[in-house]
């Protein structure tokens, strides 16, 4: 692009000076002009093609980075459900050792049969307890119906999805 500007003072003859290096503007004087000369703009932005192409790759890595920030938001979530129903399942692991403690042996629940947590109300959970070695002949009687294999399992929905863990133990009945 070449813009004309008069000038206020004459001119070298065959004389280039620089008016504004940081705009790319430069003034060339001609020999035998004396009143009037010629500046060049040159265009030293960026194309549309390179803007583009910039654009481009700053989209490219933000979608990466919300991608990595999206699976970290997941992983935090579902540790905190992991975390609690783990929580859930030792406080009902504690209360069923306690009744065991006392000689007292909690019934197992019926199939499909769940409870609401009331410390976590998104939990729900359910016990199946089992004796390991029954009452029958031969066997000393102090030693049956004491030992029992004890699941308790606690479930909860993330995304509309089921999810459960389970905790397995074998606890003991102090009877007398």
């Amino acid at each position: 692009m070449s813009v004309s500007l008069p000038v206020l003072s004459a001119p070298s003859p065959a004389r280039t000076t620089g008016v504004s290096p940081a705009l790319g503007v430069t003034r060339h004087s001609s020999p035998g002009t004396r009143h009037s000369s010629h500046v060049t703009l040159c265009a030293r932005g960026m194309t549309l093609v390179e803007v583009m192409m910039a654009f481009a790759v700053l989209v490219v890595g933000l979608v990466g980075i919300l991608a990595i920030l999206n699976a970290g938001f997941r992983a935090h979530k579902r540790a905190i459900n992991e975390t609690e129903s783990s929580l859930v399942a030792s406080s009902v692991a504690s209360e069923l050792r306690a009744d065991f403690f006392r000689g007292h042996v909690p019934s197992s629940d019926v199939a499909g049969a769940w409870h609401d947590c009331q410390d976590y109300p998104r939990y729900q959970y359910r016990k199946i307890i089992v004796p390991l070695e029954a009452k029958r002949a031969g066997i000393d009687e102090r030693a049956a119906d004491r030992e029992f294999f004890v699941r308790v399992i606690v479930r909860w929905s993330e995304s509309g999805e089921d999810k459960s863990i389970s905790m397995d133990t074998i606890m003991y009945c102090n009877r007398k």
